[in-house]
């Protein structure tokens, strides 16, 4: 099966078990107690503290976040730490904002789990910047382009210039013109290491084409 449909069923799940079980509760209440008020009572009473249950989750971190929001506090690319996860923000959504670890990590944590928390903002000057860029490898054997793609990522990361808190990252993402297409980010503190990087890739990697 395809990661895409994998997804989709995996989010598609939660709702649909939590509604087997509140139409389970419903029979099983009619079914117990047939034609009765209290009946009637106990299902007004479990469909209330569904919704309250279900609003109180996704409305506390959407006000919790509007608070942050209002305050200034964070801030697109702010480096902090929150809990155990340490990152750099990518996104400030409306119920989350998301962090992406110096490991490459996506995480998403919810804006009540943040104010709750202690966080802890990095130096400013001390972000580690990233750059993304396409290379065009002449190899046409996927098996061969694989042993390229692991030879890149540690040429890259050996790179005098480049972060060693953050590993590149490296990942076939397409084909063009019958040669294979490379997509790799590196990470460094200062945005002139970029080229340094660049240069020193081509002097161990000869047959290949920035795209």
């Amino acid at each position: 099966m395809k990661s895409s449909y994998r997804m989709w069923i995996r989010r598609l799940l939660p709702p649909v078990e939590g509604s087997v079980w509140f139409i389970f509760f419903l029979v099983g209440i009619n079914w117990l107690v047939p034609n009765s008020v209290w009946s009637s009572v106990a299902i007004l009473l479990i469909i209330i503290v569904a919704l309250f249950w279900i609003s109180w989750f996704a409305v506390k971190d959407i006000v919790a976040g509007i608070i942050l929001k209002t305050e200034g506090t964070f801030a697109v690319n702010d480096r902090i730490q929150v809990m155990d996860v340490t990152g750099q923000i990518t996104k400030l959504g409306y119920r989350a904002m998301v962090l992406e670890t110096d490991l490459g990590e996506t995480v998403n944590i919810p804006f009540s789990k943040v104010s709750a928390e202690m966080q802890v903002k990095s130096n400013p000057g001390e972000r580690i910047k990233s750059h993304r860029f396409e290379i065009l490898l002449k190899e046409t054997s996927t098996h061969e382009v694989m042993a390229q793609v692991k030879n890149i990522r540690q040429i890259v990361f050996n790179a005098p210039w480049s972060s060693l808190k953050k590993a590149p990252q490296v990942k076939l993402v397409g084909e063009k013109e019958g040669h294979k297409r490379i997509e790799i980010i590196i990470y460094a503190l200062k945005v002139e290491y970029f080229t340094l990087i660049k240069d020193y890739l081509k002097t161990y990697l000869k047959d290949f084409e920035v795209l």
